[in-house]
C-alpha cells in the first residue's frame, strides 16, 4: 500500500504540474529515473513509520486483550490471577538462572 500510494502521488503530480513548477520543487527535469527516485524516497517515508506501528501494535495487542479479559472479572479475582501469574514467572526465571545449561551459554 505504501508503494502504491507513492506511485499514485508522483503520477498525479506529474500529470498536474507544469515542467517549470516540477523543476522548482524537485530540481531535475522530469525523467523516469527522477520519478523513480522520488517514488522510492516517499515509499521509505511511508513504510518506516508503518512498519514501526505494525510492530508496536503486535506487541501491545496481547496486553490490551489481557486487560480487557481481566476487566470482566471481579477485582479480587483479577488480583489473584495477577499474583498467580507473577509467582509462575518468578519460578520460571529462578529455574532458568539455576539451570546448568543457562550457565554454560553465558560463558
Amino acid at each position: 500500500m505504501a508503494l502504491l500510494t507513492a506511485i499514485m502521488n508522483r503520477l498525479l503530480e506529474l500529470l498536474v504540474m507544469s515542467p517549470e513548477v516540477w523543476q522548482s520543487f524537485y530540481g531535475p527535469e522530469r525523467t523516469v529515473l527522477s520519478l523513480l527516485v522520488l517514488v522510492f524516497v516517499q515509499f521509505a517515508f511511508i513504510l518506516v513509520p508503518g512498519l514501526l506501528g505494525f510492530w508496536r501494535g503486535r506487541r501491545e495487542r496481547t496486553s490490551k486483550y489481557m486487560v480487557y479479559l481481566l476487566s470482566a472479572l471481579p477485582e479480587e479475582t483479577q488480583n489473584s490471577l495477577v499474583d498467580l501469574a507473577f509467582e509462575e514467572v518468578r519460578e520460571i526465571v529462578e529455574a532458568r538462572r539455576s539451570s546448568p545449561q543457562h550457565s554454560r551459554s553465558e560463558t
